[in-house]
């Protein structure tokens, strides 16, 4: 073992055979004599993978040898040791990118669970690759790589064989630790497990009936909470349809309760803190309601809605091919063989092909089974693509616009957005959108659940928010009317009704949290009391 000296300390070359025996000679003794001189070692290897748990921590796997997998080594960087900062933690990560060889100084230690880490004090990059990490859940790994040589590329292949299959959990195998058993399955302990015990890849048993415990403990909390924003005013109780249909079900009472002509004045609707859009999407394109994204994140199409806009443009391109072929003057020349073929869907001109008469291959849709009928998952999908209330407003020439908006691409993002956070300040209140807003929504807003009901009040514009997290830490000056701090949902819900008695509630039929408070126009002209 070479010795090198660094300002905290001198660390031993170490290569990681001896650094197996260091481990075990190190873990034998009694746990004040380990804490008080624990093994200062120096590691070089290449950096299997990467995961970052927050910015003051993270993990990363070193290996030795790349024809040597079992030689492996985990390694803990965190803030606060040996006088890190933020910054400190940052450069260490760029240095720990997947594929790069670095040498690590540090102290060994013990994990939680008995295993053996290096904490890491000092990081240096030895030789680095042109990588492109790829994200996957909290760890990162190889995507791509552009080497200059043949032997770049050799080595690169025989690294990432092991990306994949190194973890905490062979690190601890090697060291005669037993390894950690997959998590329990939570759809098996839900009753809703369909790979069943040998294909699914997490655990059908408990391995202790202490673990049992914990989890009816757990379960028996969940159910408590649900009792507790259970409302006995809510009519949708035991009728409730999938949380995952909320947005569709919110727009749905949005047009039934305020009404398309209300909803499509000025600058129309304002869905605050919206995330993804999946309301501005349900309002501004399937029922043709002006609605504008507010949120500090930009919008995505989800997977429906990139379906049902491919459905409809296929629609309108096949209309458009058949108008250019009605146009071809007498004696022009056809289109080319094939050049409409992405026009009609594969299964008819499949039949087509095959020699089907051409009824056949325009013939109706099979119909469904009663069991199709009543599968949720269906109901789900036929919502999603159907739509609900209002979308009979969106005819043929509002999907015209989007379609001509889009450049024919249905994977492009129709909604229109704003970047920003809402706060009842003077750079909100003069703000001209908002000022000429037809209404201020907020489905599960979070943290700007109030921000949005204090800044309609202030403009004295309808309003409705669904609210959801309480979030008593964040907000510990929240008092409930006998000055007690809001802590749990049905205290939220009175801590925003108090704030105007103007305002009104109703319940949504989805599950979850599902009750709406609203400031409604035939309200906007009364006079509130003073509030609670």
């Amino acid at each position: 073992m070479a010795a090198a000296e660094d300002g905290g300390g001198v660390y031993a070359e170490t290569s990681f055979s001896e650094l197996e025996e260091l481990w075990r000679v190190w873990d034998a003794k009694g746990e004040e004599e380990a804490k008080a001189a624990p093994p200062r070692v120096s590691l070089r290897g290449y950096v299997v993978s990467l995961r970052q748990m927050s910015a003051k921590l993270f993990f990363f796997d070193l290996l030795e040898d790349v024809d040597r997998p079992d030689q492996h080594a985990e390694g803990l960087v965190r803030m606060g040791r040996a006088g890190a900062t933020k910054a400190d933690i940052a450069a260490h990560r760029t240095k720990c990118t997947v594929t790069n060889e670095v040498r690590i100084k540090g102290a060994l230690a013990r994990t939680h669970r008995g295993g053996m880490v290096v904490e890491v004090v000092d990081v240096e990059l030895l030789r680095s690759f042109d990588t492109q990490p790829e994200a996957v859940g909290n760890t990162r790994t190889m995507k791509r790589h552009a080497m200059d040589t043949k032997e770049d590329q050799e080595l690169i292949k025989k690294i990432h064989q092991h990306v994949s299959h190194l973890s905490r959990s062979a690190a601890k195998q090697q060291i005669g630790v037993e390894a950690k058993k997959p998590p329990l399955c939570k759809a098996w302990w839900k009753g809703r497990c369909q790979k069943g015990p040998e294909r699914c890849e997490f655990r059908h048993e408990f391995l202790t009936e202490e673990e049992r415990q914990r989890y009816e403990a757990a379960a028996a909390r969940s159910k408590q909470d649900k009792a507790e924003y259970a409302h006995d005013d809510d009519p949708h109780e035991g009728d409730k349809r999938s949380h995952n249909l909320r947005a569709t079900l919110f727009a749905d009472w949005l047009v039934e309760t305020f009404g398309r002509d209300h909803m499509s004045k000025g600058s129309g609707v304002l869905d605050i803190a919206g995330g993804a859009g999946a309301v501005s999407f349900e309002l501004h394109v399937r029922r043709a309601v002006p609605c504008t994204l507010i949120d500090p994140r930009a919008p995505r199409a989800m997977k429906h809605h990139r379906h049902f806009l491919k459905q409809m443009f296929k629609k309108f391109k096949r209309q458009d091919a058949a108008a250019a072929a009605a146009a071809v003057p007498e004696g022009g020349a056809p289109p080319a063989e094939g050049a409409n073929d992405e026009l009609e869907p594969a299964g008819k001109r499949r039949k087509v092909e095959e020699g089907a008469a051409p009824q056949e291959a325009d013939g109706g849709e099979k119909e469904q089974t009663q069991a199709e009928e009543e599968d949720p998952r269906r109901q789900q999908h036929d919502m999603h693509l159907k739509g609900g209330v209002g979308t009979e407003a969106a005819d043929d020439a509002h999907f015209r616009a989007l379609y001509a908006e889009a450049g024919g691409d249905f994977r492009a993002t129709l909604l229109k957005h704003r970047a920003m956070m809402v706060e009842a300040c003077p750079e909100t209140l003069d703000d001209p959108m908002f000022q000429d807003s037809a209404l201020m929504i907020g489905m599960h807003p979070d943290q700007a659940t109030c921000p949005i009901i204090d800044t309609a009040l202030a403009l004295n514009k309808p309003f409705v928010v669904v609210p959801c997290c309480v979030f008593p830490k964040l907000f510990p000056d929240r008092r409930t009317a006998d000055g007690e701090p809001v802590k749990t949902y049905p205290q939220y819900l009175d801590y925003i009704l108090r704030k105007d008695s103007r305002l009104r509630t109703a319940y949504l039929p989805f599950k979850g949290r599902n009750c709406a408070i609203y400031l409604h126009p035939d309200d906007v002209g009364k006079k509130p009391d003073v509030a609670a």
